[in-house]
């Protein structure tokens, strides 16, 4: 068991506040106060799981939740922030990738992309439809294969839409929200 199992096992109890904490980077440092709320000793993710099993657990919890309610907030804030820094910064890092490459002067290093999307739905054509038709056994292809190649083709395409949006003016976010 882990932290993000005992953050789970404590929203399943009607506490969102404290699992969420709990779940998160900061779960190993609320383990004391866990285990001194619940009245165990250790403070490890597998006694706080046997612990959470005792019906009076909840209202422990409860009360914790109810005393540290400010704290708490403060924390899950913060590991919010923490998490929308990390994805902003990935998302730069992606995007700067994707145009340095498309600026290259190299055509392999600005072709790769486009080249890939050209040739996903040929290649499922032959290998799926047009190799059997023709009763020749097409090569074995691993499932996480596609799933991958797929996977490729479907954030690069949704990461050129949003740039297109944006060049146009489109002020929404992903889900058409309004920014």
């Amino acid at each position: 068991m882990n932290w993000k199992d005992i953050g789970e096992k404590i929203v399943g109890m009607g506490l969102p506040l404290l699992g969420e904490v709990v779940a998160g980077p900061v779960g190993a440092s609320l383990g004391g106060s866990l285990a001194h709320a619940l009245g165990i000793g250790d403070a490890t993710p597998d006694a706080l799981g046997m612990a959470l099993g005792n019906p009076e657990a909840a209202v422990k919890l409860k009360q914790l939740e109810t005393e540290q309610r400010v704290d708490l907030a403060r924390i899950a804030a913060q590991q919010a922030q923490a998490q929308l820094v990390a994805q902003t910064e990935q998302l730069r890092s992606v995007n700067s990738t994707m145009q340095a490459e498309a600026q290259s002067k190299h055509w392999p290093q600005w072709l790769w992309r486009p080249f890939n999307g050209l040739l996903f739905a040929p290649t499922i054509l032959a290998v799926y439809f047009v190799l059997p038709m023709m009763h020749v056994q097409g090569p074995p292809v691993p499932e996480m294969a596609w799933v991958m190649w797929g996977s490729l083709l479907g954030i690069t395409s949704w990461h050129r839409g949003m740039v297109q949006r944006r060049a146009m003016g489109d002020t929404t976010d992903a889900l058409g929200r309004a920014k």
